[in-house]
C-alpha cells in the first residue's frame, strides 16, 4: 500500500481538484491522509465531503502549526509501505502512483519528472529511466543530473521503513526548504535510487499564498542557511562527492546566501562569515 500525505491550509479553491486527481489513480491500493492545518476557510468541509465519497481518504484536523507539523502528523498516521507527498494546490496524473510502483523493486527512493504551471507558462523537468545502485552510482546521480538544484518533495516516493527506523521527520522550525532538508536526511540512508522519465506531477506556482513567495525573517533565514549548508556538506561527504566538481551544490549554497543577505540587507559584512565558513567546508573556496 502507498500512503499519500496531503497537508492543507486554506486551500478551498484547489483542494478538490487535488484530491480528485488522487481518487482517479490507476493504482488503487493507497490511503490518502489529508491533514488540515487549522484552515479558516471551507477546506476542511471539502475534504470531509470527499472522504465520505471515498473511504481511502482519511481526514485529520489540527491547530495551525505549519506545513512541517502537518506532514509529520501524516507520517505518524501512515500505514503504507511507501510514502508520497502531494501539495494541496497541485495535482497528479492518473498513472503517477502506478509509475512509482512499477519502478520500485529493490529501490529505496523513486523520482519522477514534473511540470510547473505558472498561468499559461509550462516548465518541464525530468529524468531518464535509470537506476543508481550503491554509493558510486548515487555519486554519479549527483554529478550528472540536476538533482542537487531541483529538489521538491512531491516528485519522490519514499520507503516508510527507512523513515521510521531512522526517526526522520520534517523540521518544524523552518518554513522554507524543510522538504529539501528532509530529503537530504533520507538520502543518507538510501542505497538504491530509481528515476522515471515520465512527468506526472503538476506544480501550480502562480499562487500568492505559496511559501516560496514569502520574505523570510532574518532569524529564519539564518537558521535555514546554517541547517541547509551543513546538510549539503554532510550529504556530499557521505557519498564522497568531490566538492569542487559538484557545481550545483555550489550554486545552491550561493542562493541560500543570497536569501540570507536579502533578509539582513544592512549587515552583509557580518553574515558573510557564515558564507565563507560553509563554502570552505564544502571545498568551494
Amino acid at each position: 500500500m502507498v500512503s499519500i500525505v496531503v497537508p492543507v491550509y486554506n486551500r478551498e479553491t484547489t483542494i478538490e481538484r487535488c484530491l480528485r486527481s488522487i481518487i482517479a489513480q490507476s493504482y488503487s491500493n493507497f490511503e490518502c491522509i489529508v491533514v488540515d492545518d487549522g484552515s479558516s476557510d471551507s477546506s476542511l468541509k471539502i475534504c470531509q465531503h470527499l472522504s465520505a465519497e471515498d473511504k481511502r481518504i482519511i481526514v485529520l484536523h489540527k491547530s495551525n502549526g505549519g506545513v512541517s507539523t502537518a506532514r509529520n502528523m501524516g507520517l505518524d498516521t501512515a500505514k503504507g509501505e511507501w510514502i508520497v507527498f502531494v501539495d494541496s494546490d497541485d495535482q497528479i496524473a492518473p498513472n503517477h502512483i502506478e509509475n512509482f510502483i512499477n519502478s520500485s523493486t529493490d529501490m529505496d527512493l523513486v523520482l519522477c519528472g514534473f511540470k510547473t504551471i505558472d498561468g499559461n507558462v509550462f516548465i518541464q523537468h525530468g529524468y531518464q529511466n535509470a537506476k543508481y545502485c550503491g554509493s558510486n552510482e548515487i555519486r554519479r546521480l549527483f554529478l550528472e543530473t540536476d538533482i542537487m538544484s531541483v529538489m521538491p518533495i512531491c516528485d519522490k516516493m519514499f520507503k516508510r521503513h527507512i523513515i521510521e527506523v531512522n526517526s526522520l521527520r520534517f523540521d518544524d522550525s523552518l518554513s522554507l526548504s524543510e522538504d529539501r532538508l528532509f530529503t537530504y536526511s533520507y538520502l543518507l540512508h538510501s542505497d538504491n535510487i530509481a528515476t522515471i522519465d515520465s512527468q506526472t506531477y503538476f506544480i501550480y506556482s502562480n499562487d500568492e499564498k505559496s511559501l516560496t513567495q514569502r520574505q523570510l525573517s532574518s532569524d529564519v533565514a539564518l537558521r535555514r542557511y546554517k541547517k541547509l549548508s551543513t546538510a549539503t556538506y554532510d550529504l556530499l561527504k557521505h557519498f564522497d562527492v568531490k566538492k569542487q566538481s559538484c557545481v550545483l551544490a555550489n550554486q545552491y549554497v550561493e542562493s541560500l546566501y543570497a536569501g540570507l543577505i536579502s533578509s539582513y540587507k544592512y549587515e552583509k559584512k557580518y553574515f558573510s562569515y557564515y558564507y565563507t565558513r560553509i563554502m570552505y567546508r564544502l571545498g568551494l573556496l
